[in-house]
């Protein structure tokens, strides 16, 4: 059974390879691996190849995207006139997990997602910058596994994602990454999936988490800067950009707590998830579903993070901004 699935997913991701050689064969500035707060197709495309249902579903969602229009890379890339290759995909983990498994979609992790540029690219250009946004699914696999939502729990599933993502930096440095920037996580306490019974008495160890990965990853970066000059890794802190802008747009009437779809996951053999409209429209709300926010905050995460991804741009990949 285990090498039937492997095989699924190394047949899904060659397929893949195909829809991307377009992109793949073009100049690009910006190289993203991470989970479906990154996914822009990569993730519905190894689903198609697969034979399986779309996702995020064909319905309600966006060009394969978990939300309800262009997410963050999609409004960095218009407005800085760069060209990006994304290899996201939902429910991916640091390593080679993958939360979406247990419910028959076997999409790989961020191991995986390198790999699959490793195919079709055989070096990272030296020109680009690499972003990793990737952690979140490692702490949220553990609802699938509640005796494990204990601190040591926490603690040895965050000693293991910080050993995948230096895995991951090591072997992007191998492949000739010049630049990385490396995002920590958002605070998954503050998303709606845990606002209500019984997820909500989970909320203080799921901050705990967060809180704990990201301090670890900060370190990481240190450390690693330290003892590699050859190449430039650049701390983000996505959590306290989402959670400043949460408050400004809480301040101006935007809804922090509802959500307009929920998507809901079946264990095999049903695997057709569904999606019910359990909200407003997005206008006006934080978050599109019970875990990823709306078009609307993308963009504005996407503005705060322009400001510290352009310094780090080359002369050329700046000027092209300007330009735009």
């Amino acid at each position: 059974m285990l090498l039937k699935m492997t095989s699924r997913i190394v047949v899904g991701l060659i397929f893949s390879l195909a829809l991307y050689a377009n992109e793949v064969s073009a100049q690009y500035s910006l190289l993203v691996f991470g989970d479906s707060l990154s996914d822009t197709g990569a993730g519905r495309s190894v689903c198609e190849s697969l034979g399986l249902p779309s996702l995020p579903p064909l319905s309600h969602y966006y060009q394969g995207r978990y939300c309800n229009g262009p997410i963050w890379i999609d409004h960095l890339s218009a407005d800085l006139q760069l060209e990006y290759l994304n290899f996201s995909v939902g429910g991916a983990q640091s390593g080679e997990g993958q939360t979406l498994q247990v419910f028959g979609y076997p999409l790989g992790g961020l191991f995986h997602q390198i790999d699959r540029f490793q195919s079709v690219k055989n070096q990272v250009d030296p020109n680009a910058i690499v972003i990793l946004e990737i952690g979140s699914n490692d702490f949220l696999s553990l609802l699938l596994t509640p005796s494990l939502l204990t601190p040591e729990g926490i603690a040895e599933r965050t000693e293991q994602a910080v050993r995948n993502i230096a895995t991951a930096c090591y072997r992007l440095q191998s492949l000739g990454a010049k630049k990385m920037i490396l995002w920590n996580i958002p605070d998954l306490g503050r998303i709606p999936k845990f606002s209500h019974p019984p997820l909500n008495a989970a909320v203080p160890l799921i901050t705990a988490a967060v809180n704990q990965l990201n301090g670890a990853l900060s370190n990481f970066v240190e450390n690693f800067n330290r003892s590699n000059p050859q190449m430039q890794l650049f701390y983000y802190d996505a959590n306290k950009a989402l959670t400043e802008i949460s408050v400004s747009l809480a301040a101006n009437g935007t809804d922090l707590s509802a959500h307009t779809v929920t998507l809901c996951f079946h264990l095999p053999p049903v695997v057709l998830p569904t999606v019910q409209v359990t909200g407003p429209a997005p206008d006006g709300l934080f978050f599109y579903d019970q875990d990823h926010p709306t078009s609307a905050v993308w963009q504005v995460f996407a503005e705060r993070f322009r400001e510290f991804l352009v310094p780090l741009l080359t002369p050329s990949q700046q000027l092209a901004h300007l330009q735009g």
